[in-house]
């Protein structure tokens, strides 16, 4: 789900996409609820406010006080936690 480009599709198809997107991230801040906060904050770094990687494992941990191998298995975790909760169930061929 990243950045849509608009100049290649008609623009009924366009606002379909950005709503779709939008939906999306909207569904997937509400399941970062059910995480721990410390899953939560691992997810808040390492995704940026459009859904893409922003932070390294190394950068998140200086952040936050924990090695790198702890903020991976940590991601790994909440991004499970999400995957299994249903609000996120049609979107398991966007998350893998």
């Amino acid at each position: 789900m990243g950045n849509i480009d608009h100049g290649r599709m008609p623009d009924h198809q366009y606002i379909e996409r950005v709503s779709e997107r939008t939906q999306f991230i909207r569904d997937y801040k509400s399941c970062l609820l059910d995480l721990t906060k410390k899953e939560r904050d691992v997810m808040l770094l390492w995704f940026d406010r459009n859904m893409e990687h922003s932070y390294t494992a190394e950068e998140i941990g200086i952040a936050l006080g924990m090695n790198p191998r702890t903020v991976k298995s940590t991601k790994d975790k909440a991004l499970k936690k999400i995957k299994e909760n249903p609000r996120m169930k049609k979107y398991r061929g966007y998350l893998g």
